[in-house]
C-alpha cells in the first residue's frame, strides 16, 4: 500500500463519518418521536379500556377487561406504534455502531499512514 492510497481512504472515512453524524441526528429525532407517540397511544388505549370503550385487536373486540389485563391488552392494541418504536431504535443504534466502526477503521488507516510516512 502506498501513502496516496491510504490518504484517499482516510478522506473517504472522514466523509463517511460526517454523513453518519448527520444521519444520527435525524434518527435521534425519529426515535424520540416514536417513543412519544407510543407512550401517547398506549396511555389513550389504557384510558379507553378502563372506561369500557370497545377496542379491537386483530378483529377481536374487547368489551370489558379485568384491571390486571388492561396493560397487556393495550400493548397488543398498540403493536404498530411499538413496531415503529423498535424500528426507530434499531436505526439509531445501527448508526451509532456504524460510526464506531468507521472511527476504528479511520484510526487503523491513520496508524498505517504514520508507519508508512516514517519509512519514507
Amino acid at each position: 500500500m502506498d501513502i496516496v492510497f491510504i490518504s484517499k481512504k482516510i478522506t473517504q472515512k472522514i466523509e463517511a463519518l460526517g454523513q453518519a453524524r448527520e444521519s444520527i441526528l435525524s434518527f435521534a429525532v425519529q426515535r424520540a418521536s416514536a417513543i412519544a407517540n407510543y407512550d401517547k397511544e398506549l396511555a389513550i388505549t389504557i384510558v379507553k379500556l378502563r372506561m369500557g370503550e370497545m377496542q379491537e385487536i386483530n378483529g377481536v373486540l374487547v368489551k370489558e377487561a379485568s384491571i390486571s389485563l388492561i396493560e397487556k391488552l393495550a400493548k397488543g392494541i398498540c403493536y404498530n406504534a411499538r413496531l415503529r418504536l423498535e424500528k426507530a431504535e434499531g436505526l439509531y443504534r445501527a448508526t451509532q455502531t456504524n460510526m464506531r466502526a468507521l472511527e476504528a477503521e479511520l484510526n487503523g488507516l491513520q496508524t498505517l499512514n504514520r508507519t508508512l510516512s516514517e519509512e519514507v
